[in-house]
């Protein structure tokens, strides 16, 4: 484990920096998706949608996006997907992987679009 995250700063677009992991050289461009307003986990992917333009604009390929919902369950989130059609989800070939931080675990969703919980 562990790396060298490079923060981009205010003028960055659709990602806030790269992660570089320990003893590589690749650099992996990093989404933060901040949702206080989020009022729900539909809302969620919807944000996350939403963001898709601007990962796009700043030229990354193969994106992380990480948010957090804490006031969801990582049930909540998998009960959400399984019960939603595909197009709930970000467009494909954007982001290789989102992590979603949920109450009490993580939900993977990997480029193939298969979630799992953590």
């Amino acid at each position: 484990g562990g790396g060298e995250f490079e923060f981009l700063g205010n003028s960055s677009e659709g990602i806030e920096g790269y992660f570089t992991p320990k003893g590589s050289s690749d650099r992996i461009p990093v989404s933060f998706k901040n949702m206080p307003e989020v009022k729900s986990v539909k809302g969620a992917f919807r944000e996350m949608r939403q963001n898709v333009p601007h990962v796009i604009n700043s030229g990354a390929k193969d994106a992380v996006l990480f948010t957090s919902l804490p006031e969801y369950t990582t049930n909540d989130v998998l009960t959400f997907l399984a019960s939603s059609k595909p197009n709930v989800l970000p467009q494909p070939g954007v982001f290789k992987k989102i992590m979603i931080d949920c109450k009490d675990g993580v939900v993977v969703i990997d480029a193939a679009g298969i979630a799992t919980k953590l």
